[in-house]
């Protein structure tokens, strides 16, 4: 079997390592863990991945389900950020459509943090019209709205 095809788990020291990772921001620290955090981290998510594509494409088949595509980098794109860290201590997953001709549409996710792990369904892009049309939805059917709010709940989920 493929490593791809199964899954053999993050442990909690290689969630120790991403989190060594951010708190050393450096590059030769990054480059002498890189395979380390790539077999530890990256390749379980990818596993993740692997096991929800066929459900993913089932929902919506045109998202992008190619694995390098979702999976964030550890390391960080700071030229738009305040935070100059160059390194992420947490590995985060989308599967959603291409986000440049279909910015707005939700997709699925899931964060993995060492600490916690954090998942749903959200947008990649919102803005001030995005926003307004939203908030004219669920002014126009509150009761829909307090009772999808209810239901998740009741699953144990957090709207945020």
């Amino acid at each position: 079997m493929a490593d791809e095809y199964k899954y053999d788990g993050i442990t909690s020291d290689s969630l120790f390592l991403l989190a060594q990772n951010r708190f050393e921001n450096d590059k030769s620290f990054y480059e002498n863990h890189k395979d380390e955090i790539k077999k530890g981290v990256i390749t379980p998510v990818k596993q993740i991945i692997n096991a929800l594509i066929d459900d993913m494409f089932s929902y919506d088949s045109r998202m992008v389900l190619i694995p390098w595509k979702m999976i964030s980098r550890v390391r960080r794109d700071t030229r738009y950020s305040k935070d100059k860290s160059l390194y992420r201590e947490n590995v985060w997953v989308m599967f959603m459509r291409d986000k440049k001709s279909n910015p707005y549409i939700p997709c699925f996710w899931f964060e993995i943090f060492p600490d916690r792990y954090t998942c749903g369904v959200g947008t990649f892009y919102t803005n001030a019209t995005y926003l307004e049309i939203f908030r004219k939805q669920v002014l126009a059917e509150p009761d829909n709205f307090r009772n999808a709010i209810k239901s998740c709940e009741n699953a144990g989920a957090v709207l945020n």
